[in-house]
C-alpha cells in the first residue's frame, strides 16, 4: 500500500517487482492487485512478474482473463512487453481480444503512413510482427502474412512463409516478394526448383506466375543452373518463351 501511494517515486513499478512476495498463493489477492494496476492503466508493468506457462512450480495458477488484462494493457502501452508476454503466456490466454486491440492500433498507424501523417516506423514494424503472431495463434496464417507484407518485413515474411508452408500464397504474390527482397525470393524459388510438378513453386508454376513480368522471370531463369532438370524442362516445354527472354 505504501508503494502504491508513492506514484511519483515509481511506487507502482517497484510494487510490480514484489507481486510474488505480496500475493504468494493467494489467487484472489493476485486478481485484486492486477485489477488495481489496470484501473491506473499500469497492468503492463506486471508482465515480467506473472506466473509463466512454463513455470510448473508456480505458486498459483491464475485465470486466463487476468493474463488478457495484462496483455491488453501492453498492447496499448508497451509493445516490447507484449511480445514477451505472448511467448511467456502461450497457451494460457485467449488471443481474440488482444487481436482486436492490435488490429486497430496497426491499422491506425498504417493510415497515418498512407496519408502522410507522422508515424513511427519502429512502432509499425513491432505491431506488424505482433499482430502477425497473434493471427498465427488463431490459425490465420494467410492473414498474418498479408500483415507482414504490408510493412515489407523481410526477415519475418520469408521466415513465416517457410515456417507455415505458405507456398501457394507465395506463388500468388511473387512480384510483391521480389519487390521486398529479390535475393530472398530467388532463394525460396530455388529451394523448390526440383520439387514435384504439383508444388506451388515448381518452375512451371513460377513461369506462369511471372509471365507478365519478363524481367523477374529472366532473373529466375538465369538463376537456374544450366543443364539442370528444372532448366531443361522449361527449355523443352517453353522453348519460344525462353528464347524471347534472352532476346529481350
Amino acid at each position: 500500500e505504501h508503494l502504491l501511494a508513492n506514484e511519483k517515486e515509481g511506487g507502482w513499478a517497484v510494487a510490480a517487482t514484489k507481486m510474488a512476495d505480496i500475493c504468494g498463493r493467494d489467487k484472489a489477492r493476485w486478481e485484486s492487485f492486477i485489477l488495481r494496476f489496470e484501473s491506473k492503466g499500469k497492468a503492463y508493468m506486471l508482465t515480467k512478474y506473472l506466473p509463466k506457462a512454463t513455470d510448473v512450480a508456480a505458486p498459483v495458477k491464475l485465470d486466463p482473463h487476468l493474463y488478457e488484462i495484462v496483455l491488453n494493457s501492453c498492447a496499448h502501452s508497451d509493445l516490447a512487453a507484449l511480445k514477451d508476454g505472448l511467448k511467456w503466456f502461450h497457451g494460457i490466454f485467449r488471443p481474440e481480444g488482444i487481436v482486436a486491440v492490435c488490429s486497430k492500433r496497426f491499422l491506425d498507424v498504417c493510415n497515418d503512413k498512407e496519408r502522410g501523417r507522422p508515424y513511427s516506423f519502429n512502432e509499425l514494424q513491432q505491431l506488424a510482427d505482433i499482430y502477425g503472431e497473434l493471427l498465427g495463434l488463431e490459425g490465420r496464417f494467410v492473414d498474418a502474412l498479408d500483415v507482414l507484407m504490408k510493412v515489407n518485413a523481410v526477415d519475418s515474411v520469408f521466415g513465416f512463409i517457410k515456417k507455415h508452408s505458405l507456398f501457394e500464397k507465395a506463388a500468388g504474390m511473387l512480384p510483391q516478394l521480389f519487390k521486398i527482397n529479390a535475393n530472398e525470393t530467388l532463394l525460396l524459388l530455388n529451394s523448390h526448383a526440383n520439387f514435384p510438378t504439383k508444388d506451388p513453386l515448381h518452375p512451371e508454376a513460377v513461369l506462369k506466375a511471372l509471365d507478365m513480368h519478363p524481367q523477374l522471370l529472366y532473373a529466375y531463369v538465369s538463376m537456374l543452373p544450366k543443364h539442370s532438370g528444372a532448366y531443361n524442362s522449361l527449355s523443352r516445354n517453353h522453348a519460344q518463351r525462353m528464347a524471347q527472354l534472352y532476346i529481350d
